[in-house]
């Protein structure tokens, strides 16, 4: 269970919770530069999605047999995204719950809502200034990228209200799956809020799919 932005591992307490309940054993990390993490940068996704996957290889290594699903929130969703194009072992189904097509992108969306200012010469500026101060560019956090490359099944989830990722994006990331997948749209969910905002229908959903895909 993977948290997002300025979050750490104890916003998926909830979740897991559910997952306990239903028999599942349940990993909640904190992402780098969160909760007792160490790091200082964030990556959006970029290189949180490589931590996950060596935390995945480890599941592995303790338990050959594993059956291993990966559930993300915002930015947490965008890392499960880009950790499942890795290919880790024994991955058996992603849940996405409104991530976005990349980092990029949804600053740029978010400059012009908040500010009205123009991607350009913001946001070039801004992805050669975290490269020189991370070694990785918000750019590099691209989930539209690498979305096709994923072979396990795909939940796509999001609120239709979402005022920080746009609704859009499920559309997109959904369209370039080449992987099974579905979708839940929860209506009236603001971001990183569907499950909130309908607790039963959400988990049902959840692992109505898992069971079919596990």
């Amino acid at each position: 269970l993977i948290h997002g932005y300025g979050r750490d591992g104890t916003f998926a307490y909830d979740y897991a919770e559910e997952y306990l309940k239903r028999g599942w054993n349940v990993l909640v990390p904190d992402l780098r530069a969160a909760g007792e993490s160490q790091g200082q940068f964030i990556t959006m996704g970029a290189l949180e999605s490589r931590d996950v996957f060596d935390w995945a290889e480890k599941v592995v290594k303790a338990n050959p047999d594993a059956k291993i699903i990966l559930h993300g929130v915002s930015m947490g969703a965008a890392t499960v995204l880009m950790t499942a194009a890795l290919e880790p072992k024994n991955l058996c189904a992603v849940i996405e719950d409104c991530g976005y097509t990349s980092a990029y992108e949804m600053f740029t969306a978010q400059l012009e809502k908040i500010f009205g200012l123009p991607e350009y010469p913001v946001m070039p500026c801004a992805d050669i200034v975290c490269k020189l101060k991370t070694g990785i560019k918000i750019s590099d956090a691209a989930p539209i990228e690498v979305v096709d490359k994923i072979k396990v099944p795909i939940l796509f989830i999001h609120g239709d209200a979402d005022g920080l990722v746009p609704f859009e994006m499920m559309s997109k990331l959904y369209d370039k799956a080449v992987a099974p997948k579905e979708k839940f749209v929860v209506e009236g969910a603001g971001h990183a809020d569907a499950k909130r905002k309908d607790p039963v229908a959400y988990f049902d959903k959840v692992f109505e799919f898992l069971e079919v895909n596990t």
